[in-house]
């Protein structure tokens, strides 16, 4: 392997210091394009690691997070409540419903547009 100033992935970046860009700059840039920043503190005139240990695992995108919408409510007399109320059912027929997951999500998850 050549020397690190000599190696051309590195090239650009070493230019980049030489010209003056802050070495934080640099090493977010050799993150994005998938090298080790660690190669900016390295002795120039030696080989920089192997290329196994130079590349630097891509980070996955984060999982967009649901924001869940707020709920408030006020404990209602069971006087109150009707004949066919979920709450008056015996707990065998709630067990038994077929609860759809992307309806609770219409009802209960935030779209992008209201946040």
């Amino acid at each position: 392997a050549p020397p690190l100033k000599d190696d051309p992935k590195y090239a650009k970046y070493l230019k980049m210091i030489k010209s003056g860009v802050p070495k934080p700059a640099v090493a977010h840039k050799m993150k994005g394009d998938g090298l080790d920043p660690a190669a900016l503190d390295a002795d120039p005139n030696v080989p920089f690691g192997s290329a196994a240990s130079a590349a630097v695992a891509p980070k996955a995108p984060k999982k967009a997070k649901k924001r869940r919408k707020r709920l408030h409510w006020q404990a209602v007399d069971q006087s109150q409540l009707g004949g066919d109320s979920i709450w008056l059912s015996q707990d065998s027929e709630v067990q038994n419903l077929d609860l759809k997951l992307d309806d609770f999500e219409m009802l209960f998850v935030q779209s992008n547009a209201t946040q």
